[in-house]
């Protein structure tokens, strides 16, 4: 990596550290740039198999950038890469997929074992209710295609 290549790594890497901080999370594309639709949800595609990083301090910047290429090989169809600041102070990357509508934001949730999704018209996080009926939900097929059209 040339020495403008790192400094603008390093320098994003300093970025996302900064607003996950301070923010309690995030959404970033790949490169560490914001993505902040004025509608929409971010929901967690990983299953519990997105990245944790523990033992987190403010003037030490974890590789941000190294973990979403490293997720986006894993998940493509990711949109965007949502970063979480829990209260034991690890930090939690997860792939995202953003889609229009809270329903199939909660279908796609409840598919992913996702607690929660992200509103990005309230700016707040959003609890995902349990299914109403036994046995959960199962859900198949792409609900968000990069080539294709969101729902």
């Amino acid at each position: 990596m040339t020495t403008a290549r790192a400094y603008i790594h390093w320098t994003a890497n300093g970025a996302v550290h900064r607003a996950t901080l301070a923010d309690g999370g995030g959404t970033f594309n790949v490169k560490g740039a914001p993505v902040k639709p004025s509608t929409g949800f971010a929901v967690g595609i990983a299953s519990g198999d997105g990245v944790t990083i523990t033992g987190v301090r403010a003037d030490a910047v974890p590789d941000y950038l190294y973990h979403f290429a490293a997720l986006a090989e894993r998940y493509p169809e990711a949109d965007a890469f949502g970063t979480w600041h829990r209260p034991d102070g690890a930090i939690v990357l997860d792939p995202v997929m953003i889609v229009r509508s809270i329903d199939v934001a909660i279908r796609l949730a409840r598919a992913n074992r996702q607690e929660a999704i992200y509103s990005f018209a309230s700016g707040e996080t959003v609890d995902v209710p349990p299914a109403r009926h036994a046995g959960g939900q199962r859900v198949t097929g792409s609900f968000v295609s990069k080539a294709g059209t969101r729902p």
